[in-house]
C-alpha cells in the first residue's frame, strides 16, 4: 500500500545472525525502491527484515558466488 511519509527500516542478517546492512529512512514517494550491492558478502542465505511503520516483513535471499 502507500508508504509515503512512513518510516522504512531495512536490516539484512548473515547466516550467523550478524547484521551486515541496516538502514532507516522516511519514504518521500509511494514507489519506494532500494537496491543492495551484495557482491562483497559471502555465499549463503541472508534474512531481510523490512518494517514500514508497524507492518513487518521477513524474507530470505540466497547469495551465490
Amino acid at each position: 500500500s502507500h508508504v509515503i511519509n512512513k518510516t522504512i527500516s531495512i536490516v539484512i542478517m548473515n547466516p550467523y545472525g550478524q547484521i551486515v546492512y541496516r538502514d532507516q529512512q522516511v519514504a518521500a514517494i509511494n514507489n519506494y525502491l532500494q537496491l543492495f550491492r551484495l557482491g562483497k558478502l559471502a555465499a549463503g542465505i541472508y534474512m531481510v527484515k523490512i518494517a514500514v511503520d508497524e507492518e513487518k516483513y521477513v524474507r530470505s535471499i540466497l547469495r551465490i558466488n
